[in-house]
């Protein structure tokens, strides 16, 4: 019989504590479509980094366990309810989840308007905690810590100069607003298009009968 020793599993959260734990499902928005794609059915935590302080989101997919969101929470983001639904709730932020940092547009819907007003209410205090933390130049690590090297197998974090960090730190929210903005801006432009697409085919129904009436009443008289 083979003896399979134990292997430590590292998630990179042992240093955090979790201010809140809630299931959800996870939405992104895609500029190239101007459209919502899900990122999957998971656990939306936000964490408190024990050291430095900061409060950070995470999104991980159930089962597969992957980092589908992490960001830090930044202060001022607009966390505002998704148009329709008061199950949901949108922001933007720069995203280390991938590859590489990105402005995202996010979505996350809740299974109930009670328990996405409780994660609404968590967020806005950890804004707030991360305002005094980050204005009081608390925390060495870059943005998105935890997490960033974990997903990127066989790589190193790099390391941010204070310098750097602090000018990320003043950059995001007027980055996020901008991207909000431009997501609105498509989001009316496609909405325009399809109601000149709309009115079109409205229009070409219309002549067709027209032209129907028009041929009857053309045999008619003959």
């Amino acid at each position: 019989m083979v003896q399979l020793a134990e292997v430590e599993t590292v998630s990179g959260e042992e240093a955090e504590e979790a201010l809140c734990d809630f299931k959800s499902k996870l939405y992104r928005f895609d500029h190239d479509s101007g459209e919502w794609k899900e990122r999957g059915v998971g656990q939306v935590k936000l964490l408190r980094h024990k050291e430095n302080d900061r409060v950070r989101l995470l999104f991980r997919q159930e089962k597969t366990l992957k980092v589908r969101a992490n960001h830090v929470v930044m202060p001022g983001t607009n966390l505002k309810p998704h148009s329709g639904s008061d199950k949901a709730l949108v922001w933007s932020a720069v995203d280390f989840s991938g590859e590489e940092q990105a402005t995202e547009l996010f979505c996350i819907r809740f299974a109930s308007p009670e328990r996405a007003t409780e994660f609404k209410g968590k967020f806005e205090e950890a804004m707030a905690h991360n305002d005094k933390v980050i204005g009081g130049g608390g925390g060495g690590e870059r943005e998105g810590e935890g997490e960033e090297g974990e997903e990127k197998e066989g790589g190193e974090e790099e390391a941010a100069s204070p310098s750097a960090e602090a000018k990320d730190d003043d950059a995001a929210p007027a980055a996020a607003a901008a991207d909000e903005a431009k997501a609105a801006a498509e989001a009316k432009l496609k909405a325009e298009a399809d109601k000149k697409a709309e009115a079109e085919a409205e229009a070409d129904k219309l002549a067709a009968e027209v032209g129907e009436k028009a041929a009857v009443k053309e045999d008619e008289e003959k």
